[in-house]
């Protein structure tokens, strides 16, 4: 198999040659973390137990931490797995978000690529996040992020270096740190504090890129009264373009800060940051193919007669003359429809009668509609930079705007007595459509429902209903710590020295979602064939539909945010295209919630006990740590109470209602969940010799759902997740303590992790929505106890299960400074995540037969469905035997049905069969590397230095075998037998020039490269087998996924000191 190239399909607009030298003096460019502002000489500064004293950082080596106790330690000193950024590291990376810093350490790597489950292959996972999405352990959570406190406070935005002084990541839980949280571990960020220096200090950094980004930023450290009062502030602009047009982000973010020192023993802290950002999102994993590859190995038939607002059998046009190998269906449900991309005098179509490729099958599964082969370009004619998520600069798919608060009271009480008080006020306002247009199928009907020539036949498209998601997330913190330091080797040298600190903090935080899709009102209680009274029916949604006509993509595309701005336009179509006066039907749009809001509430009143204790002469260090927690998390009723005075009787009928929003639903007085968890941690550092210590931490940690909203299949709230680690280490200070090795064991397990489960219900909403659209919503008199939609747990898009892990490996930390001009550091990692037992609650909920859900109930209606295809009555269905309509009708739903069956019950089948199996979604090894080297101040190359950098990843998990039957590989998956891919590497080059242009100005230039020898090798993430036959042989093992590699981009970085 050749590999793919993009460096020859790249739009001329990437290929240009960049002026990166003449960038400085362009205007708006870019920059990564700053150095700390230098002190002034001679300077004396009191330290409270609650900061850090970075002036002790070497390189990339620092030397104390907050992130082992909240009091401020020396590294060597901490048992707990801990890794920290300095400065300089984020500098040589030219790393400006902490989730591209983060994969230089141990046990930390991408989300992309993720096969566990069809979301989180597509990437489309990544479009709900925050933008920072990664995976500790092997541990990924619902949309990527991981925990992240912004100096032990709740971070609701994603974080940026310009204000960040440093970078820590805690591996696996710790009782000190954080009592509630992911068990995997937290990243810690220290924001930049004014500093009460005596002189003034400023820094603007900017950078320019390839692909034409650019960003400035601001660092001014002011002193008004020296030594006693200081401002700091720090702003940023970034314009962030990626390889494809319209991927990236625009964010405007301002950080004031104070300190004041008012008496000699008290400091008080103050920062405030106000942000706006803008993100475009497009995975790495690109064009899916939704059914064009089976359509292509079955003739590619077409229909080329007009469908006349009828079915194929009933117009005497049987399926099997124009398409024997069943390569395409029928809509038959009324389906509203935006078309963009072609010349249509009226784009609002209703795709009713119209066809459609179906999905094609791979192991033994259908709907899957993620996969493509390796140049899915030629397959649709795409070029090969389209970005098929919606979006552009001017109306981004995800806006983010808020704001947060944090204030610090640092006292002195007496000698060895300190006293913290601090709070934090955070708000986050978030707006998103993540509709994707990656699904790509082809349009094969000649005419257009109403009889008209299609300018769309044979082109390729993909379409579909969309939501809107309006959210809003705030945060109330405070707490109090108080720290004594007891030396008492003054009354005996056996006695230690001892640190205790006790804690108490309460947080609550408000989360209020709005999930949204656009209607149209006219329709609603219409009479007429396909049509229903219920406000939430499928019929009644407006789907969007993307033609990409000559390979062009019609920019931009169709999603919500597209409707609302065309809104007026839309409406103004006043009817639909139809096949008939039935399906003509008037236009009447609204943005309406189709689910019960998400409205929670979460408390947490904490109290910790920590104690630190050196013993014989410093060279044995313990540290106990005790947390409780006391939790509550409030839900909301179900209240579908928002009459529209656009629909008829909506004031009278509950089911011309739509979901009442968030803001006129009150939380339950009550608590849905309140919980009690108990944190622990253990740790013991024995410097058995000046060079070399030996450490162990054990701690755990408990994560109760904070989201009331989140049940599982069965409408349970899900469990408390209790996670534990276990760590044992070996560290190494050499050459006078420049060279640094650390080595670590660890075991981390998360027991009952709720996550998202929605990716597992495609199969069932399917067949849920099939009975609701053709017979509850026709008014079959079987179906009209069944719920409408939103009725029954798994409609919700928030559908939970829970997850069980356990990771094991060894984690290596290597720091070098051979001498003041050199910087290296490598970090390394072995590890095996282990799935253990999950999706306990979808089992029960398929096992359990109900009225309208489980399999044996769908097996049934499959089975009565079958018999009026035969022409008996059926007893669960009002469908007329004797109408040859309703028989092919029957028969197309009792295939779907049981296709849709299959499906659910593969899936769950499959994810069974892997519990007790370690994944390697990125591979089991994993080893990175950062070095740079500044040339001697009195030779020909002063003040230039030069760098490099490394990621490698061993080769990753693509699938497993599945079991023989009947000598074909039919059967689930076999754990035992994992599909393997490639090996992986990322290397990166940086060269920097400092020098003074001014007296007190100094210049700085850095070119960083990324990708440096432009590796375009797709990586193969997910094999499966061929059931139909559709690339290859039936029953064969066949590549189906890929992701893209980011081409080579070239990053030129000015930095001016003054």
């Amino acid at each position: 198999m050749n590999p793919l190239s993009l460096a020859s399909v790249l739009p001329s607009r990437h290929r240009r040659a960049q002026s990166l030298v003449l960038f400085t003096f362009a205007g708006i460019p870019f920059l990564p973390a700053a150095v700390p502002l230098a002190r002034a000489p001679g300077e004396v500064v009191e330290l409270t137990p609650f900061v850090v004293n970075t002036s002790k950082d070497t390189g990339y080596a620092a030397q104390e931490t907050l992130a082992g106790t909240r009091l401020r330690t020396d590294l060597r000193d901490v048992g707990a797995s801990l890794t920290v950024l300095t400065p300089e590291f984020l500098q040589d990376l030219a790393a400006n978000s902490l989730d591209k810093a983060l994969l230089y350490t141990p046990s930390v790597d991408t989300v992309e690529g993720e096969n566990s489950d069809g979301t989180r292959a597509a990437g489309q996972f990544l479009r709900f996040g925050t933008g920072q999405q990664y995976s500790i352990r092997g541990f990924v959570s619902n949309s990527g992020e991981q925990g992240l406190a912004n100096d032990f406070f709740s971070a609701l935005s994603p974080n940026d270096a310009y204000n960040l002084e440093r970078l820590t990541l805690a591996r696996g839980p710790n009782a000190l740190l954080i009592g509630v949280g992911n068990p995997q571990g937290v990243a810690v960020t220290t924001t930049k504090r004014a500093q009460l220096a005596t002189a003034a200090k400023t820094q603007v950094q900017a950078q320019y890129d390839r692909w034409s980004s650019r960003r400035v930023a601001l660092d001014h450290n002011q002193p008004i009264v020296p030594g006693r009062l200081a401002l700091r502030l720090n702003a940023l602009h970034e314009q962030k373009r990626e390889f494809r047009l319209y991927e990236g982000r625009v964010q405007d973010r301002l950080t004031f800060g104070v300190t004041a020192r008012p008496f000699r023993h008290t400091t008080l802290t103050a920062n405030h940051e106000q942000y706006s950002i803008n993100r475009n999102v497009a995975p790495l994993v690109w064009s899916f193919d939704a059914g064009v590859l089976q359509w292509q190995a079955r003739g590619a038939p077409t229909v080329t007669f007009p469908a006349n607002g009828l079915a194929w059998a009933a117009a005497g046009r049987p399926q099997a003359t124009f398409d024997p190998r069943l390569a395409l269906t029928q809509f038959t449900a009324q389906q509203p429809t935006w078309v963009v991309g072609l010349p249509l005098t009226n784009p609002m179509v209703n795709m009713r009668f119209q066809s459609q490729v179906r999905p094609n099958t791979f192991g033994g599964v259908q709907n899957q509609s993620g996969y493509q082969r390796i140049d899915p370009w030629a397959l649709t004619g795409l070029p090969r930079d389209a970005n098929l998520q919606a979006g552009t600069w001017d109306d981004p798919e995800q806006r983010l705007h808020g704001s947060w608060t944090q204030i610090f009271v640092e006292q002195r009480l007496t000698e060895g007595l300190h006293l913290e008080l601090a709070g934090n006020l955070a708000r986050d306002a978030r707006s998103f459509s993540p509709d994707a247009f990656n699904l790509i199928k082809i349009d094969v009907d000649r005419y257009l429902p109403d009889g008209t020539l299609n300018p769309g036949y044979l082109v390729p498209y993909s379409e579909t209903q969309g939501q809107y998601r309006d959210q809003l997330g705030r945060v109330r913190e405070a707490r109090a710590t108080l720290s004594y330091e007891a030396n008492l080797t003054r009354r005996h040298r056996w006695l230690g020295k001892h640190s205790l600190s006790g804690l108490a903090q309460t947080s609550r935080s408000d989360s209020d979602q709005d999930v949204m899709r656009t209607f149209n009102l006219a329709t609603v209680g219409r009479t007429g064939a396909g049509w229903t009274a219920d406000a939430l029916g499928a019929p009644h949604i407006l789907r969007t539909r993307a033609y990409f006509v000559n390979g062009q993509v019609p920019y931009p595309l169709p999603d919500q945010f597209q409707i609302a701005k065309q809104l007026t336009t839309l409406n103004g179509y006043r009817t639909l295209v139809g096949a008939n006066a039935n399906d003509a039907a008037p236009i009447n749009l609204g943005l309406r919630n189709f689910l019960n809001s998400t409205k929670t509430r979460f408390t947490d009143n904490a109290l910790s006990l920590g104690w630190q204790a050196r013993w014989f002469g410093n060279r044995l260090v313990t540290v106990v740590g005790y947390r409780r927690d006391a939790t509550e998390s409030f839900g909301v009723p179900t209240v579908r109470e928002f009459a529209d005075p656009a629909i008829p009787s909506s004031a009278t009928d509950p089911l011309r209602r739509y979901y009442s929003p968030s803001r006129e639903v009150p939380l339950n007085p009550t608590p849905s969940v309140a919980t009690t968890g108990l944190s622990r941690t253990y740790g013991v550092v024995y410097h058995a010799l000046p060079w070399l210590s030996l450490t162990y931490n054990r701690s755990n940690n408990f994560n109760p759902v904070g989201n009331a909203s989140w049940v599982n299949f069965e409408g349970v709230a899900a469990p408390n997740s209790i996670g534990r680690t276990a760590d044992y280490g070996v560290r190494l200070s050499l050459l006078d303590g420049r060279l640094s090795i650390s080595a670590n064991r660890f075991t981390n397990s998360a027991d009952d992790q709720a996550r998202n489960a929605n990716a597992y219900s495609t199969g069932i909403k399917n067949v849920l929505t099939r009975l609701r659209t053709n017979y509850k919503d026709r008014g079959d008199s079987h179906f009209a106890a069944m719920g409408q939609t939103g009725a029954y747990p798994v409609d919700s898009t928030n559908v939970s299960d829970t997850w069980s892990f356990e990771a094991r490996g060894y984690e290596l930390n290597l720091t070098f400074n051979p001498s003041p001009r050199w910087r290296v550091a490598v970090t390394g990692s072995s590890n095996e995540n282990t799935l253990g037992s999950h999706l306990a609650s979808l089992g029960r909920y398929l096992a359990t037969t109900s009225e309208f859900q489980g399999l044996a109930t769908w097996r049934r209606f499959a089975s009565e469905l079958r018999r009026v295809e035969s022409g008996q009555r059926s007893a669960a269905f009002d469908l007329n035997p004797a109408d040859p309509a309703a028989r092919s009708q029957a028969g197309a739903d009792a295939l779907y049905l049981e296709q849709q069956i299959a499906a659910a019950e593969r899936t769950y089948q499959d994810e069974v069969a892997t519990e007790g199996t370690a994944t390697h979604r990125n591979g089991k090894y994993a080893l990175n590397g950062l070095a740079t080297h500044t040339f001697a101040r009195d030779g020909r190359l002063r003040g230039w230095s030069v760098g490099g950098n490394f990621r490698w990843r061993s080769a990753n998990t693509l699938g497993y075998e599945r079991q023989l039957v009947a000598g074909q590989p039919t059967g689930i998956i076999d754990a035992s037998r994992p599909l393997r891919g490639d090996d992986w590497w990322d290397v990166g080059a940086m060269v920097a020039h400092e020098r003074k242009i001014l007296r007190d100005v100094t210049l700085r230039l850095q070119l960083n490269v990324e990708n440096l020898f432009d590796w375009s090798r797709a990586r193969l993430v997910s094999r499966d087998y061929d059931t139909e036959g559709i690339v290859g042989s039936a029953n064969t093992l066949v590549p189906i996924r890929w992701e893209l590699r980011r081409p080579r981009n070239f990053i030129l970085t000015a930095t001016f000191g003054f």
